[in-house]
């Protein structure tokens, strides 16, 4: 009896153990969404199926999305972002790797507000550029959420405008991200 007590209190304890050692976290819902504040009109757009992981013990995070996934109030909008400016059929994701630069600074089993910094590199619409940004994680009852705003510049990954419209989109453009994670 003594020998099945012990072995059900190893097991137990193993498993305990096990949860509060959690080092991956994923997230297949994940929000996105752009803002472009341009002098003829604002352009803003969201996207709710954004997968992302989270390796706490590598400090990796990695970030990938459809690009057709974004959602405009104005259909036209979506049309003209995902075929001419995107090109979404040629270049269907946007991607994110990168490491959390102060990993140390992050206990995602204790509740708290926690701000590291992470550096990777982001490809959009074929091209890769260097992205370093702040990230806000919260901690609160076990849930893990992490929320981050970063500006990107369009032309630095090759996005044409046409000079007829070029007024209708700003040069930079306001990104917003937010990750509910879950043990994966």
């Amino acid at each position: 009896m003594k020998f099945l007590l012990f072995s059900f209190l190893t097991i137990l304890f193993l498993q305990v153990d096990t949860l509060n050692a959690q080092t991956r976290y994923m997230d297949r819902a994940g929000k996105a969404s752009f803002f472009s504040k341009a002098p003829l009109e604002n352009i803003e757009a969201h996207n709710d199926q954004v997968l992302s992981l989270l390796d706490v013990e590598k400090g990796e995070v990695a970030v990938s999305m459809l690009m057709k996934g974004f959602q405009f109030e104005k259909a036209l909008m979506q049309e003209h972002f995902n075929e001419k400016y995107i090109e979404s059929d040629k270049f269907p994701k946007a991607t994110f790797k990168g490491k959390i630069k102060d990993i140390s600074k992050l206990d995602l089993t204790k509740d708290g507000n926690y701000v590291v910094d992470v550096v990777g590199e982001v490809t959009i619409h074929g091209e890769t550029q260097p992205l370093e940004t702040k990230v806000d994680f919260t901690v609160k009852g076990g849930q893990v959420n992490a929320n981050s705003t970063f500006k990107l510049r369009v032309k630095d990954f090759k996005i044409t405008i046409p000079t007829l419209v070029i007024k209708n989109i700003a040069e930079e453009v306001e990104v917003k991200i937010s990750f509910n994670y879950q043990p994966s």
